[in-house]
């Protein structure tokens, strides 16, 4: 029997993000057959996750973590998740995946009501993002949520810049909800 590989990993994370997809698409018949997506999905990821740790892989380990993190419902291990994807994907040293996995973090700060936590995580993300002429996307996704956290913290007139930053860049790259979603903020901040 081969020793388990990254590409195996990545197999797993893919399959995992396929069927957590169709269900979305198209919701399983039953609570039973959603349930047992999910246990699979979970299933997935922990196995590529363990794979990612026993050989060293830790720019998968911090995707597979992350991809851990989105779908984990309970608020710590979300943030166990977030914490050793930040850690793993320093450790990689790539730049790109830095920011990602930090802009999550800073999602489960928000979240929590820690806003200073949140707030570091949304500034690192971004100016990683920003420096490293990440896609389009990735910024606005994370100026989004920075804007959210602006708002809520009374900071109206940051958090309309921001919101106006967002809904060009979802603009640029078409993505209507964003664009809706910006608009509706906007609005309320005006």
């Amino acid at each position: 029997m081969a020793e388990p590989s990254v590409k195996e990993a990545q197999d797993l994370m893919d399959r995992a993000w396929r069927t957590r997809y169709r269900a979305f698409q198209q919701r399983p018949d039953s609570e039973e057959d959603l349930q047992r997506v999910i246990a699979s999905v979970h299933a997935d990821l922990e196995k590529a996750v363990a794979i990612c740790r026993d050989v060293g892989a830790k720019r998968e380990l911090s995707m597979a973590l992350g991809k851990l993190g989105h779908v984990v419902e309970d608020a710590e291990a979300k943030l166990a998740c977030y914490t050793e994807a930040v850690a793993a994907a320093r450790d990689c040293g790539d730049a790109l995946q830095i920011a990602h996995s930090v802009r999550h973090l800073g999602d489960v700060h928000r979240n929590a009501k820690r806003r200073a936590e949140a707030k570091g995580c949304y500034d690192e993300a971004l100016d990683l993002y920003r420096s490293k002429a990440a896609p389009t996307l990735d910024i606005a996704n994370a100026v989004r949520p920075m804007a959210i956290l602006k708002a809520d913290l009374g900071e109206r007139k940051e958090a309309l810049a921001l919101w106006r930053e967002a809904r060009e860049l979802y603009a640029t790259v078409d993505i209507a909800e964003g664009v809706e979603e910006a608009d509706r903020w906007i609005e309320r901040l005006t």
